[in-house]
This record gives C-alpha cells, sequence and structure tokens, in this order.
C-alpha cells in the first residue's frame, strides 16, 4: 500500500527466531499444558485456544527473546524511546482448527490517537502464520483514527484490512491503538504464537 511503518501500523521483524528455537519453545509450552503442577492461576491449557501466561518466568527461550535488540528496537521505535518498560504481558495464544477468529479490536482505550502509543503489542509466530490458519488482521493506518472497534462487532471484516503473514520465527509489533484481531484457524493444526504486551505507563 505505500505505507511505511509508522502510516501502517505495525513493524515486521523477520527472522527474531529460527525455526528450531520456535519448535523448542513450542515444545516447552506443551510440556507446560502436560504439568498440573505447572499452573498459572490464567492458564488454559485445555482449551479451543490455549493461553498460557508469564512465559518470560517459565521458559527460558522466551525469557531470552525478550532482550533481543530487533525486538527491542521496534517497541523502543513505537515508544520514540531508548528505553522501554518491562512487558505487562508475556503469554501464549494457540487456537486449535475452527477457534482464533475475534472482533477487530484495540489493545488501549478507544478515543483520540496518541501521538506515542499507550500500548505496544507484538506477535511473534511460533509456527507459520498463513491466512488459512488465522493469522492476525489489522487495518492499517487504524492507530491514527478514532474509528470504534464497534463498528466491527460480529466479526465484521474491514474492506482495507492486511493479514499478517510470515514464517515461523517473524514478529509483528505494532501500536495497541490499531484494530486488529485473531482470524478463524481453518487449518488442522494448532496456530502457536506469543503474544507480548508493554504499557507505556510501566517505565
Amino acid at each position: 500500500m505505500g505505507m511505511n511503518d509508522s502510516e501502517r501500523g505495525w513493524i515486521e521483524v523477520r527472522d527474531l527466531l529460527t525455526a528450531a528455537e520456535s519448535a523448542v519453545i513450542v515444545e516447552e509450552c506443551a510440556t507446560i499444558c502436560a504439568d498440573p503442577s505447572n499452573r498459572h492461576p490464567r492458564d488454559k491449557p485445555v482449551a479451543g485456544t490455549i493461553h498460557l501466561e508469564a512465559l518470560d518466568q517459565r521458559v527460558g527461550e522466551v525469557a531470552e527473546l525478550l532482550a533481543r535488540a530487533a525486538l527491542r528496537h521496534a517497541v523502543a521505535a513505537w515508544f520514540a524511546s531508548d528505553h522501554i518498560p518491562e512487558p505487562l504481558q508475556v503469554s501464549l495464544r494457540s487456537p486449535g482448527p475452527g477457534f482464533g477468529d475475534q472482533d477487530l479490536h484495540r489493545d488501549t482505550m478507544e478515543g483520540p490517537p496518541p501521538e506515542i502509543p499507550e500500548v505496544v503489542t507484538a506477535i511473534v509466530a511460533l509456527t507459520d502464520f498463513t491466512e488459512h490458519n488465522g493469522s492476525t488482521r489489522i487495518i492499517p493506518g487504524s492507530h491514527r483514527t478514532s474509528q470504534p472497534a464497534a463498528t466491527f462487532r460480529g466479526r465484521r471484516r474491514a474492506v482495507d484490512e492486511a493479514v499478517l503473514t510470515g514464517p515461523a520465527g517473524t514478529a509483528f509489533v505494532f501500536s495497541g491503538h490499531a484494530l486488529h484481531a485473531g482470524g478463524r484457524n481453518e487449518s488442522t493444526c494448532h496456530r502457536h504464537a506469543l503474544q507480548i504486551v508493554w504499557r507505556r505507563g510501566q517505565f
């Protein structure tokens, strides 16, 4: 669409993880799911969409990922600062076949778009993100608008939405004010991803 990162609302970081590193994190998460003694209060290890929380404290490879320069630079670019806060949330989201379809929404308050986002979110693909398995949808430029998310209730699509696709290990770092949503997983496998959230007030 001819937009640069700040105009479209997300920064794509290719090869943040190798395919092998992504697979290790998926395996570690499977081990957590299989261990009833290893539970966070907000975990959903058996669900249409598996949730695992606080993975920076439970999976060493995830903690190491957070220190990688490419990820930190992308987050810092949104906050317009060389210093970024500690993540507020580091979790796994893994929709199974037939799950994952969301309404377009924002990760921060509705209202006038902020010059510097209050929230920055990263989605890190741990398996290939394709249109078929329901990878994240986002409306380019919506981080600069006040269009209510309620416009898209009932899983309505936007005519200009983009689908964030890429191989395992790709990260998509976006303004939390951007309208985005998970798509429906039409494949036969789970779509594994890390969801990492930073809040500016955490500085």
